[in-house]
């Protein structure tokens, strides 16, 4: 089920709600609050739909070099972060108790949700790997941004600069936290390509049975195991033999030809006083 569906959904009672109160009085406060209300989420949900979420990750204004949302998107949006904050809190606290925030896969790589704070990272100051368009940064780690809708894909080029990133910061600090929203499905992406091309995994079923078997609810979508298997097939590295055993060498210095230039991507300092 795609964000812009349940998106979409979540709208219709507000629209509906409008559409009563425009037959009864514009001038009501409960009509334009709901007619607010809707235009948001359809908004959203358009952007977030197939044909353009590559091109609509700027929407909610998070910025790709830094991470932060800037104040008039909690304005303008304030009901779709209202209700991400409150869908991430019900999924946490309530259905899924038993699913930590992040999970170690193998030492020095963490999969996981948002860390709404810098105490919510895992420990060891890792470099961060951030998959979200939606949620800001609340930290001062290392860090890189790839903004995608939930439920969406990367591109190809987007893919290698993530996990060419991601395994220059496995070698520089020991640690890579990737992260998306809950750690199910983009971050889930992004992190079998660094199994993969670290040689720590064959294959990408084999990078996920790795993740599943310390976050049982990893999952990629139809949609999300296609762009994987394609970007690994397009992938030189690919047909060498895997190495065997964690510190495997790897070029991380190539990246695949055709990647595009223009990506926007960022690794800001370590605090050097911690």
């Amino acid at each position: 089920m795609g964000l812009s569906f349940i998106v979409a959904c979540a709208s219709l009672p507000p629209s509906l709600w409008a559409a009563f109160r425009l037959f009864n009085g514009l001038g009501s406060l409960d009509f334009w609050l709901a007619l607010w209300v809707a235009l948001v989420g359809f908004t959203v949900a358009f952007c977030s739909s197939e044909p353009y979420c590559s091109k609509t990750t700027w929407l909610l204004g998070k910025s790709s070099q830094h991470g932060t949302v800037p104040v008039w998107s909690f304005c303008v949006f304030a009901p779709y972060h209202l209700g991400l904050r409150i869908k991430l809190w019900a999924a946490r606290k309530l259905f899924l108790t038993s699913e930590p925030l992040y999970n170690k896969v193998l030492p020095g790589w963490f999969i996981g949700g948002w860390p709404s704070s810098p105490n919510h990272l895992p420990p060891g100051r890792p470099s961060v790997l951030d998959l979200t368009c939606e949620l800001p940064k609340t930290h001062t780690n290392r860090y890189m941004c790839i903004p995608v809708w939930d439920t969406r894909v990367p591109s190809l080029p987007q893919i290698d600069e993530g996990v060419d990133w991601a395994l220059k910061e496995y070698q520089r600090n020991g640690a890579v936290y990737v992260h998306c929203a809950h750690g199910h499905g983009r971050s889930a992406m992004l992190l079998s390509g660094c199994l993969m091309k670290s040689g720590e995994a064959s294959s990408l079923d084999h990078a996920l049975a790795m993740m599943t078997k310390v976050r049982p609810l990893v999952k990629l979508s139809n949609r999300q195991r296609r762009q994987m298997e394609k970007w690994a097939e397009l992938r030189t590295w690919q047909q060498a033999q895997p190495k065997n055993g964690r510190g495997a060498s790897m070029d991380v210095n190539a990246t695949a030809a055709g990647a595009a230039p223009g990506l926007r991507r960022v690794a800001s300092e370590m605090d050097t006083t911690v």
